[in-house]
């Protein structure tokens, strides 16, 4: 029976920790890049997370920090603060089974292939990913929040 109830209260925190919008942009780590719209806004803010309170976001913006207040916030979008980028290597392999301008010419060593033999071409591609995912929306402001 007790077991049964303290199942039922963690699944109750859970949900209500789960409605609460705001509570995702807390889980935000700092230096995540941030797009905020403000309510009326045709574009929105570009910022860097800092810190957040019940009230306002703390964020900075072009080297500068600055304290959105909730209520004049209607979305954020959000993307993880950007890895170190890693080298992708890629390598292709072309056969070519027939290649009719190499047939008139004998080869001139050992290492050449004879005329009509299969030909391969290997290329090699190194580049660098530069480890930054795509924005998600974070915060949405609901009717709810408003009412607050």
């Amino acid at each position: 029976m007790m077991m049964r109830l303290a199942v039922f209260i963690l699944a109750a925190l859970a949900t209500v920790g789960a409605d609460d919008p705001w509570a995702k942009v807390k889980e935000l780590g700092s230096g995540s890049e941030l797009k905020i719209w403000k309510k009326g806004a045709a574009q929105p803010v570009e910022a860097v997370y800092d810190d957040l309170t019940e009230e306002k976001l703390l964020a900075v913006v072009k080297n500068e920090q600055v304290a959105i207040p909730k209520a004049e916030i209607d979305r954020i979008d959000a993307r993880a603060k950007a890895q170190k980028g890693k080298a992708v290597k890629e390598t292709r392999v072309e056969r070519d089974v027939h290649r009719p301008e190499r047939a008139a010419a004998p080869p001139r060593s050992m290492r050449e292939p004879t005329a009509g033999s299969p030909q391969s071409t290997v290329s090699n591609t190194v580049s660098w990913a530069n480890g930054k995912a795509p924005y998600e929306t974070v915060y949405r402001r609901t009717a709810r929040a408003e009412a607050k």
